[in-house]
């Protein structure tokens, strides 16, 4: 398969890292910066998982 086809998914899945991070490194429990990153991780994986490209056999 062409990395090429991979590169937008793996950005994706290092933004979504990236979201997760700061979610765990706000100090204080249960502000409303550390949902945000929580629920924009999630929302970066899946779109991650979702636009992943299918393996497909090419003639």
């Amino acid at each position: 398969m062409n990395i090429y086809k991979e590169i937008p998914s793996l950005v994706l899945i290092v933004l979504g890292l990236l979201a997760a991070w700061v979610a765990l490194t706000v100090c204080q429990v249960g502000t409303g910066v550390q949902y945000f990153s929580a629920f924009l991780a999630l929302g970066y994986w899946l779109l991650a998982f979702l636009s992943w490209p299918n393996k497909t056999k090419e003639i």
